[in-house]
């Protein structure tokens, strides 16, 4: 029976500390209008290698630098060309997910903000 009453305090200190470590934490979701390759530099920070989806979390809530640098490959060469398409800031509320896209004019618009409660 003690063992019982330990091993379920035990689980119920781990999902209270680990819900208030992750308190008020943001999520990311990016992508290109067109599905274009991209790679993002976050707070200065290259956090993701070349792909077709950005995703970041554990966030602190506020705004963040965010660079999106797009890649492709011509047809006639057999290089790989970068152009960074935005450059700027985006606002993560607290507690929330948010999705966006770097749309045709390279400017980041968001698609929806959901709320964790």
């Amino acid at each position: 029976m003690k063992k019982i009453f330990m091993m379920l305090t035990a689980i119920i200190l781990f999902t209270t500390l680990s819900a208030w470590t992750n308190r008020g934490s943001s999520e990311l979701k990016l992508r290109f209008w067109n599905n274009s390759v991209f790679s993002v530099v976050f707070d200065n920070h290259i956090v993701y290698s070349p792909a077709h989806k950005f995703k970041a979390t554990n966030l602190k809530p506020g705004k963040h630098y965010i660079r999106v640098i797009r890649h492709w490959r011509s047809p006639y060469s057999p290089y790989v060309h970068r152009r960074t398409v935005y450059r700027g800031f985006i606002n993560l509320p607290a507690s929330s997910r948010v999705i966006a896209k770097v749309n045709r004019f390279n400017d980041i618009e968001i698609v929806r903000v959901l709320r964790y409660y």
